[in-house]
């Protein structure tokens, strides 16, 4: 293992930090505001003109700090490899992808900045709804766990209880430590699954986080409001397709790294099946949208999707399991 070169890289990312939070919590602040209306007539021509472009600004501040991320995960990957403490001989090198601990919030964050401005164009009546969600989202991503002043902080810890261990242990325990870090490294981090399987989750929770929006906006269910649950349609079979393939993708997945573990009672496996439960029946109630009340039947089917949704992903946090962090 090469630390002096990876505490290095982790002490370049931590000197962006201060500088990439102000900038990202400013995008977040430009954000709230950016498409209400009547905000750009109160401001010189110049601020206008920069807030109309906002939503493009901010994606560019993203996509910045998801390199530099990208940068640093590259350098973990060059710089930490495990050994075998009784030959010396290469096991494997770690490779953790850019969407774990604090940077999945920030992930998400990236990829609805990405769809908005994609699709602004094609429901521009959403916008003044789904940027302010875009800015809390990245609000909260800096509030609770910013991947910049604090990276991979499971992952150091790990990496340096490793070290300590080959310096100071006796080969025994070295070897029994390795053997672990090993099945974590093969089974999380360097997982194929680790690379297709959150990555098509998150992309489904940033085409799923507009369509709860417009469903809100179709609750009343007027005749006036149909460009709502069309925009709450369009949404959900977007996200709904990388769900389903995301979802698919986890079960191999699960009996490969919890093969002797009643993972299928875990409660995020659970949520995830009444998640997609619930947006199947949401897309099945909307091919019956010309009858009487299906709509506002069907916008609230859609609100309860999302509300599980996030519960999915709060139990990870919450609620004891295999998924759990507790």
């Amino acid at each position: 293992m090469d630390i002096a070169s990876y505490l290095e890289a982790r002490e370049r990312l931590a000197a962006w930090g201060p500088f990439l939070t102000a900038a990202l919590t400013a995008a977040a602040a430009g954000l709230l505001v950016c498409r209400r209306p009547g905000v750009a007539r109160r401001l010189p021509v110049p601020a206008a003109v920069l807030l109309r472009r906002w939503p493009i600004v901010s994606l560019a501040l993203l996509a910045l700090g998801f390199l530099l991320l990208a940068r640093y995960h590259l350098a973990v990957w060059r710089s930490i490899a495990l050994t075998d403490p009784l030959s010396g001989d290469l096991l494997v090198r770690v490779a953790p992808p850019p969407w774990i601990e604090g940077e999945k919030l920030y992930f998400w964050a990236l990829l609805l900045a990405a769809l908005l401005t994609a699709t602004e164009r094609s429901f521009p009546a959403l916008a003044p709804y789904a940027y302010p969600a875009l800015g809390l989202l990245l609000l909260a991503d800096l509030a609770t766990g910013n991947p910049f002043t604090s990276p991979l902080p499971t992952l150091h810890r790990e990496v340096m209880e490793y070290r300590d261990l080959l310096l100071g242990a006796d080969r025994a325990t070295a070897l029994a430590f390795t053997r672990l870090m090993y099945f974590r490294v093969t089974g999380f981090y360097n997982s194929t699954y680790m690379w297709v399987h959150p990555p098509l989750l998150f992309a489904s929770y940033a085409a799923l986080l507009p369509a709860f929006l417009a469903s809100l906006l179709a609750w009343p269910a007027r005749p006036e409001r149909a460009g709502w649950f069309h925009a709450a349609h369009w949404y959900t079979r977007l996200g709904y397709l990388t769900l389903t393939v995301g979802l698919l993708l986890g079960y191999p997945w699960a009996r490969a790294a919890w093969r002797d573990l009643p993972w299928w009672w875990d409660p995020k496996v659970n949520m995830s099946l009444v998640m997609w439960v619930l947006y199947t029946a949401f897309l099945h109630a909307g091919l019956h949208r010309n009858r009487p009340g299906m709509v506002r039947l069907a916008a609230g089917i859609g609100a309860g999707a999302f509300a599980a949704l996030l519960l999915t992903y709060a139990t990870t946090y919450v609620i004891p399991g295999v998924h759990s962090y507790r």
